[in-house]
């Protein structure tokens, strides 16, 4: 399929509770079974509008991501993070990072 033949996107029903979590706390995990539009639906959001875009599919993001995290975080105010569970590593830097900036979002 082409990217320009996929269907339009559907709004999901848990897009309206991302966008109140982000409103609401400086970090939101969005976790679910594989290939049910988890990035989509955080690509989507209206909360996440934005936000620099990364995953750690990438070989050179997930590279950083263990080498660096700190330097990693420090890329963007605000990101979204794909797949962060190939660098345990980067949540202690986001912790830390939420630590010293507790806005929202």
């Amino acid at each position: 399929m082409l990217w320009d033949d996929r269907p339009p996107y559907l709004k999901r029903l848990a897009e309206s509770h991302l966008n109140a979590e982000m409103t609401a706390h400086p970090v939101a995990v969005v976790m679910g079974a594989r290939q049910i539009g988890k990035s989509t639906q955080v690509a989507h959001a209206e909360s996440t509008a934005g936000m620099l875009r990364l995953t750690l599919d990438d070989l050179d993001t997930r590279t950083q991501a263990l080498s660096d995290p700190e330097g990693l975080v420090s890329r963007a105010d605000r990101m979204a993070i794909n797949e962060v569970q190939r660098a345990p590593e980067l949540l202690i830097a986001i912790k830390r990072a939420v630590d010293l900036d507790r806005r929202p979002g």
